[in-house]
């Protein structure tokens, strides 16, 4: 407690085609065993009864509240949640899965108990009612980040424990420091890394707290990645400037990025179903930060006309 005073969860939850599920994840958050929370949906242009679900809820419960937004994507989404929470604390919730009913009581404690501005948790991975994977951090811990934040921003690189976001509550200063690249998927390759490099103290628990749905109809997590493979690219690219900008640019994390954006195009080029135009001096960055044997390889695409490089 901070002078006796509970302090206040922000649970943003993008609202778009979950008509089948968003009552299984709004009854998850308004029967927590934490209380102090106001549930920021937002409703980002769906076109089926998932808002219209919602704001049932909401004339049940006052802690619910429903925008509603044309759709721009889970980028725009969460960011517009983050604009209008008014929590000391902000927490994301994906729209198709749900919480245990001591989730936020125990991130909450943690952060509480250890100053940490971020505090994560594993998670269960399942399909309908079944559980099929369970991702838990190997044990729980404080981790001190390092004067020029280097050290939490090369750990995000580890798991998907560390990249995806929902898994935690971030500090409400650790929260605005971020803008989710809008208009692309991928984003949590971007926003993750910024919130550990921001961070002091990155709390974690290893016990299994979230539920995520593997929703095999699930456009964002299926159809659109696969439609859209340069998106992970340019989020990448994204993180690296920010990066360089503060001051990491000789940093291992950045010698990374430089090599996934590199593999990202190069793996493009090899699946031969596209013919890719890059710039020369981007064409000679994938030289640079490929390993021999791809460098070799993209020379041979080029040869065989599956590369066209424009000046």
């Amino acid at each position: 407690m901070i002078n006796n005073v509970q302090p206040l969860i922000s649970v943003i939850i993008p609202v778009y085609g979950v008509e089948k599920y968003i009552s299984q994840c709004l009854e998850s958050v308004i029967n927590q065993t934490y209380k102090n929370i106001e549930v920021i949906v937002i409703n980002d242009g769906t076109k089926d009864n998932s808002a219209s679900i919602a704001k049932e809820y909401s004339k049940q419960d006052f802690r619910v509240k429903v925008y509603d937004f044309e759709n721009s994507g889970l980028s725009a989404a969460r960011n517009r949640g983050v604009s209008l929470a008014k929590g000391d604390y902000i927490a994301f919730l994906d729209s198709d899965d749900y919480v245990a009913p001591n989730m936020y009581e125990e991130l909450i404690n943690n952060a509480l108990k250890t100053d940490a501005d971020i505090v994560k948790c594993g998670y269960s991975e399942f399909i309908e009612d079944k559980i099929v994977n369970i991702r838990s951090f190997d044990v729980n811990a404080v981790i001190r980040n390092s004067k020029n934040g280097e050290k939490l921003a090369q750990m995000s690189q580890d798991s998907v424990l560390y990249i995806v976001v929902w898994n935690a509550i971030y500090k409400r200063n650790i929260a605005l420091k971020v803008i989710y690249p809008e208009g692309y998927v991928n984003e949590d390759e971007y926003a993750s890394p910024v919130y550990f490099f921001s961070a002091r103290v990155l709390s974690i628990i290893r016990e299994p707290l979230y539920f995520y749905r593997q929703n095999l109809d699930g456009l964002m997590r299926l159809e659109i990645p696969n439609k859209r493979p340069l998106d992970a690219m340019v989020c990448l690219a994204l993180l690296h400037e920010y990066m360089c900008e503060n001051g990491l640019t000789n940093s291992s994390l950045c010698t990374d990025l430089r090599t996934r954006i590199a593999k990202c195009v190069y793996n493009l080029i090899k699946t031969k179903k596209f013919r890719v135009v890059i710039e020369l001096k981007f064409f000679k960055f994938m030289l640079r930060n490929l390993k021999f044997d791809r460098k070799i390889k993209l020379i041979y695409f080029y040869l065989r006309k599956m590369v066209k490089i424009i000046k």
